[in-house]
């Protein structure tokens, strides 16, 4: 009867935790897959914002494109301050509230969308603003060798602008396929009656956008993400996958 009585229990335990497992659908680049999960571990709610934190990252995100401008006449359509305000402060919101699972990795990749949101906040502002006030590249408080190299000639203008310009011109062209093309606009640009306004567009969208972001640590995008992910269940399958 004892022996009995100890099955029983056992059996009772095991269909106890099978009635926990519970199932996942999701999707890397090429593949769908059905995972389960242990439901006293993690909710179905935390799996999708986790998911939803790596897959639709964007959504997480400054929109910076308008930020800066690639020809004159984009300068006055730039995104303002204001609107860079209430877009970080949404999405500082959303990021900060969104459950996801209680686990190192995610919790770290989830504080580095965070610090990359803001800092990201912080280039496209100081950017936007310093076509009209140069003096607003010091609200970048994390790039401290871009500040000192780009702020003082944008703000003093003149030769100091133009010499500047040609080191971030040069620069550009020692890493694009075509440098002659970049050499031969530039120059015609410095012949321009408006060679400082292209002067002051130039640095801010390559010099001084590329240092800072260069200074923005990201959170892992090199495939560790799904690797992790795939951790956090108990099994996984292949349901489709999408032919090479």
């Amino acid at each position: 009867m004892k022996k009995l009585t100890v099955i029983l229990v056992f059996l009772l335990a095991a269909n106890a935790a099978l009635a926990q497992l519970k199932k996942f659908t999701w999707e890397d680049w090429t593949c769908v897959y059905e995972s389960t999960y242990d439901g006293r571990i993690y909710t179905e709610r935390q799996l999708k914002n986790t998911y939803a934190l790596w897959k639709a990252g964007g959504d997480y995100a400054m929109e910076t494109f308008e930020a800066t401008a690639f020809k004159l006449e984009d300068i006055a359509n730039l995104r303002t301050a204001a609107s860079l305000d209430a877009e970080y402060k949404e999405k500082a919101v959303a990021l900060k509230n969104l459950e996801i699972v209680n686990v190192p990795y995610w919790k770290e990749y989830k504080a580095a969308k965070l610090a990359a949101l803001e800092r990201d906040y912080l280039l496209a502002r100081a950017s936007v603003k310093a076509n009209e006030n140069p003096s607003a590249l010091g609200e970048v408080n994390f790039a401290d060798r871009c500040v000192q190299r780009f702020a003082p000639p944008l703000t003093a203008g003149g030769d100091d602008l133009l010499k500047l310009w040609r080191e971030v011109n040069e620069e550009s062209r020692a890493k694009n396929a075509s440098p002659e093309n970049v050499r031969k606009e530039f120059e015609s640009r410095t012949a321009s009656a408006d060679r400082f306004k292209y002067a002051r567009m130039e640095i801010l969208t390559f010099g001084w956008w590329n240092c800072v972001n260069a200074e923005i640590r990201r959170p892992d995008e090199k495939g560790r993400p799904e690797e992790h992910f795939k951790k956090l269940f108990k099994t996984t399958k292949k349901n489709y996958c999408d032919e090479p």
